[in-house]
């Protein structure tokens, strides 16, 4: 068998009411038909300078051959032939290096395991970096009909009182879930985790997985994907959706413990070519432990985010120690988030986040704003060496929030190297507002760079910023490649495009 790198491919993204599976995102996530390329995804050169490379073992699947075989009805005594096939509990103890378990459809049920951060299907043993152990579905669940899918359950009746039901922990390592389906309802999880984890693991790949939710009032983490003492470990081409409040009423949907992906003290995570929608947040690097990996070397591209109803984009301890290597969001499209991208700026350290990039990503239709910074300190050293720039920014209220800022903390973030600069707006009536004590608002990038901030001369934000209808090809259809004559196609400093969409033929959301 051979695992390469992912492949390349070209296409656009479906329209907003069915991207990526051509179901109805507000259905239970049954796609209507099956369809798409198998492991297509976006040139691997075309990401930013400087971003780390974290080669995709996801494209591979057109390559795998099986070599064992699971089925529902398997009688528990097979030796995984396809004449004999095994269970999938059979599969999770006796799966070995090398070997490729194809999973035919229906539902495979184990209990809960005893705690928040084993999966209830766990593999007992490792793969090779030459020799993956690979469980795939028959047929992906992102492309799939319901009744062809491959759902995986644990047997908890309690709505908080089962496990994560698949992933791995226990220092696994080489291992791929391709294509599995997940109802939470179904699956019940518990407090601080969801129904995928990737726990103390290396070199785990989770593939065209689709995960539906349980909108609970959970006050603890409730996430899709966990990361957790993890490195080199991507999530590509899955769906994940309905990690939410329950009760809008409660919290409408401002409670940041809720993400379609989460992680904890890991490092070189690859999350592409996904669809996250209706969620909390959609990729949330959340928290450190002042111990071992530091949230360095992500990188986050090519996903589709949609009605985030908190963030879409939440960095806090991203790269809290210097010299490890930066992280990137890139390419992603973003649309009706209540605020795009939002930085924390202090928690515990003194250091968080620093050290990484948001570009060419395209952001529609915010609710409160494209960026937001809350309670910024001069104390702490966050937003350090970050760079936001070559954004699309279209429609919402603002573009920048600073709100409740102190004195000096603008200037200061400028002067560690936080810059705002060459990105396009379009539809707002402010591109910046900053909070009081003295603050201002400003309705355009030169009025942003130019004014006097605190008794300062200027910002220096957006000194190449620009304005101007990006005329997207069709935006009521989900469709925001930029049309002939958008100035976005031109507007960066360097004479070519703004946005997610830098050459036209990027493949955003599930290929």
């Amino acid at each position: 068998m051979t695992v390469g790198p992912i492949a390349t491919a070209c296409g656009d993204s479906p329209p907003s009411s069915s991207p990526g599976s051509g179901g109805d995102p507000d259905s239970d996530g049954a796609a209507d038909a099956q369809g798409g390329a198998e492991g297509a995804t976006n040139d691997a050169d075309s990401g930013p300078v400087g971003e780390v490379s974290i080669p995709s073992r996801c494209g591979a699947s057109s390559t795998w051959v099986p070599t064992h075989y699971v089925t529902p009805t398997a009688s528990g005594s097979g030796d995984g032939s396809m004449a004999n096939p095994w269970t999938l509990t059979q599969a999770m103890a006796q799966a070995a290096s090398g070997n490729v378990v194809r999973v035919a459809p229906g539902i495979y049920t184990a209990p809960p395991s005893a705690n928040r951060y084993t999966p209830a299907f766990n593999p007992a043993n490792s793969g090779t970096p030459a020799a993956p152990i690979v469980f795939v579905a028959e047929h992906p669940a992102v492309y799939s009909a319901l009744d062809a899918r491959s759902e995986l359950r644990n047997s908890s009746v309690a709505t908080d009182g089962g496990s994560p039901t698949f992933g791995t922990n226990g220092g696994r390592h080489d291992v791929i879930w391709d294509g599995f389906y997940v109802d939470e309802a179904h699956a019940h999880s518990t407090a601080d985790t969801g129904p995928v984890v990737v726990w103390d693991s290396q070199h785990i790949a989770l593939c065209r997985n689709l995960i539906k939710g349980e909108p609970t009032n959970r006050q603890d983490n409730h996430t899709g994907f966990r990361f957790d003492s993890a490195s080199d470990s991507e999530a590509v081409g899955n769906e994940v959706f309905d990690f939410r409040v329950a009760d809008l009423s409660v919290s409408p949907g401002w409670n940041q413990n809720y993400a379609a992906i989460m992680a904890y003290d890991t490092d070189r995570i690859l999350v592409a070519n996904n669809y996250f929608h209706d969620n909390g947040t959609d990729v949330f690097i959340k928290g450190w432990h002042d111990i071992g990996l530091s949230n360095s070397g992500w990188v986050v591209r090519f996903n589709r985010c949609e009605r985030a109803r908190q963030v879409a984009i939440q960095l806090a301890f991203v790269n809290p120690v210097a010299g490890n290597p930066r992280t990137t969001v890139s390419n992603n499209l973003i649309v009706d988030a209540e605020v795009g991208i939002f930085p924390h700026n202090g928690f515990d350290s003194d250091r968080a986040p620093s050290d990484f990039d948001f570009e060419n990503n395209t952001v529609v239709n915010s609710k409160s704003a494209f960026l937001g910074i809350y309670s910024a300190t001069v104390g702490h050293l966050g937003l350090m060496n970050v760079n936001v720039r070559r954004n699309l920014v279209v429609g919402g209220p603002l573009a920048y929030y600073f709100s409740e800022i102190s004195g000096d903390s603008l200037q200061l973030f400028k002067a560690r190297g936080f810059d705002l600069n060459d990105n396009h707006f379009a539809g707002q009536p402010a591109v910046a507002s900053v909070g009081n004590p003295n603050g201002g608002q400003y309705a355009t990038p030169a009025s942003f760079a130019a004014g006097t901030i605190f008794g300062a001369a200027g910002t220096g934000f957006e000194r190449d910023g620009s304005q101007g209808d990006p005329l997207f090809v069709n935006a009521a259809a989900g469709d925001y490649h930029l049309g002939v004559g958008s100035p976005a196609r031109t507007a960066a400093t360097n004479g070519g495009a703004v946005g997610c969409y830098v050459t036209g033929t990027e493949t955003i959301g599930i290929p």
